[in-house]
């Protein structure tokens, strides 16, 4: 009896209590939106190449099936498929002689560059035969700007994507 006497007069909690559970709510609600927007940024990046990727394997697909603009151009020199790569941005055009065709241009989103902008590649995707223009595999790294993430895509002097 003793004992419920003591609860009687207590209604609720403490000034202090109520200071420790908002503190370390506002601690994890802190660690959850940094590991949020962690997640976030590595997934933006992760989208990019990927679409860089798979932009890339279509052209290749492209230069080595001869696909040249539709109706098709009668073009005994087509050279095959250019991709120019600059910092945030990349073109894939069709080159036939001197003329280009089929020009398609693409922006990274606006937090993702290339990590050494002042070179821009070009890389030419060869028709029928398959590989490149490259005499070495080229290693492009792409990095989120406000972060330490990147990601790298590796093109091969035979035309393979990675």
């Amino acid at each position: 009896m003793e004992q419920f006497n003591n609860l009687r007069g207590r209604h609720g909690f403490t000034l202090i209590e109520l200071l420790v559970t908002v503190a370390i709510s506002g601690v994890l609600v802190g660690l959850g939106v940094a590991s949020y927007n962690s997640f976030n940024q590595r997934q933006t990046l992760n989208l990019a190449v990927r679409g860089l990727k798979t932009n890339l394997w279509a052209t290749e697909v492209k230069a080595v099936a001869n696909k040249q603009r539709v109706p098709p151009l009668t073009c005994p020199n087509f050279a095959g498929y250019k991709v120019t790569l600059d910092e945030s941005s990349y073109t894939i055009v069709g080159q036939c002689n001197e003329e280009e065709f089929d020009s398609e241009s693409f922006s990274l989103p606006s937090n993702v560059r290339k990590k050494d902008p002042a070179n821009q590649q070009i890389i030419i995707f060869k028709p029928r035969t398959g590989g490149t223009n490259l005499s070495l595999d080229l290693v492009l790294t792409y990095e989120f700007i406000s972060s330490n993430t990147t990601e790298t895509v590796t093109i091969t002097t035979t035309g393979e994507i990675k």
